[in-house]
């Protein structure tokens, strides 16, 4: 068999043969055939994301917390971050599973803050924030998640 690479997307080829044999002497060009190459598909769709990443926003008064449940779909590692509109700040972050035993925590950290924690299982899980400062601060708490 013959193979042809390298070809354009919807070109028409044509081809024939010429045979030679052991003394040299070559033959009349057969008969020319075309064959013209398929066009280019469009790639496949983009897979769905696989993560969710969920907003979350609040101002603390002096000292304050802000308890926020998240349902978490399925199983799996959990990402979750905290920054202030002020920029700095010193805080506690506690992670909760459905029976409320804490499985993470980051306590007195400054911000930008990040950290990870295991779901072992689909279900609500809820992140505590608690501000050390003397006076009110606005965080945003990012989370991302497997769906």
């Amino acid at each position: 068999g013959f193979t042809d690479t390298g070809l354009s997307a919807s070109t028409a080829y044509n081809y024939y043969v010429k045979a030679k044999d052991d003394a040299g002497n070559v033959s009349s060009t057969s008969t020319t055939v075309s064959a013209t190459t398929k066009s280019v598909s469009s790639p496949p769709p983009a897979p769905a994301p696989t993560t969710t990443t969920k907003t979350y926003t609040a101002t603390l008064s002096k000292s304050g917390s802000k308890k926020q449940t998240i349902q978490i779909p399925k199983a799996g590692t959990i990402k979750y971050s905290l920054s202030t509109k002020e920029g700095n700040g010193r805080y506690d972050v506690k992670v909760y599973d459905s029976s409320n035993k804490v499985i993470a925590q980051q306590l007195n950290t400054n911000v930008p803050l990040s950290g990870t924690f295991n779901a072992s299982k689909a279900g609500n899980y809820t992140i505590e924030v608690k501000t050390r400062f003397s006076s009110a601060r606005t965080h945003t708490l990012k989370v991302t998640y497997p769906n």
